[in-house]
């Protein structure tokens, strides 16, 4: 079965509760999209339908009311699925034409109740917060110690969480409030870390589209 899309307003798709997620990745897991959702009030089960070249794989999610639904929608329209693949568009979400069906294969189901005011403190970071760096291109030798040493003493510095990414490491370094991450984006500029050899590598710094605070779980 395929799922068409209304091309209207989530409020327009009548008694419908599905919604249908495009912007996914390629490799995304089941499980990537249900941590993605289950934290939506009112989430049943999801769905992933495998992209075959000339269509992208596409995300199917149900919840318990078409409100829910539609509130769904709101909220993950324009997010960005993974921080670490930056050239992706962020999500697009509609409301589906259709229900799923638990019966399809490869469904996953809710086994906890939805965290509500958790993923609602992870949206509102999400869409522009600007608490949080992002250090990008860091060499593989760099150290999780020897970056701490670089931010730890930083104005409103929190914490920190260093990412392997193709060949490089990513560091994403949250900030009490957006103005002391503007401080700390100032003060890191033309900075550099160095390996155990001597070897210096130049920071390269900026705003991380999504805020550390509450990054969305990813097993």
């Amino acid at each position: 079965m395929e799922y068409q899309l209304h091309a209207s307003t989530p409020q327009a798709a009548g008694g419908v509760r599905t919604i249908c997620v495009h912007g996914l990745p390629n490799d995304v897991r089941l499980r990537e999209l249900r941590n993605l959702a289950v934290l939506l009030p009112g989430y049943e089960s999801c769905h992933l339908a495998p992209g075959d070249g000339r269509r992208l794989v596409t995300g199917f999610v149900r919840f318990d009311s078409p409100t829910s639904a539609a509130h769904a929608c709101e909220r993950l329209q324009g997010l960005q699925f993974d921080e670490e693949m930056p050239h992706m568009r962020p999500l697009a979400v509609e409301i589906a034409r259709r229900d799923l069906d638990d019966d399809r294969g490869g469904s996953s189901r809710r086994d906890a109740a939805p965290a509500y005011a958790a993923f609602t403190s992870y949206a509102a970071r999400s869409r522009g917060s600007d608490d949080t760096l992002c250090l990008r291109r860091l060499p593989e030798w760099v150290g999780e110690d020897s970056l701490a040493g670089l931010v730890s003493n930083l104005p409103g510095y929190r914490h920190l969480k260093l990412l392997p990414t193709n060949g490089t490491k990513t560091l994403f370094v949250l900030f009490e409030s957006a103005s002391l991450a503007a401080a700390g984006l100032e003060a890191l500029r033309g900075r550099e870390v160095c390996g155990s050899g001597g070897q210096p590598h130049r920071v390269e710094v900026e705003i991380a589209r999504r805020s550390l605070q509450l990054s969305p779980p990813r097993d």
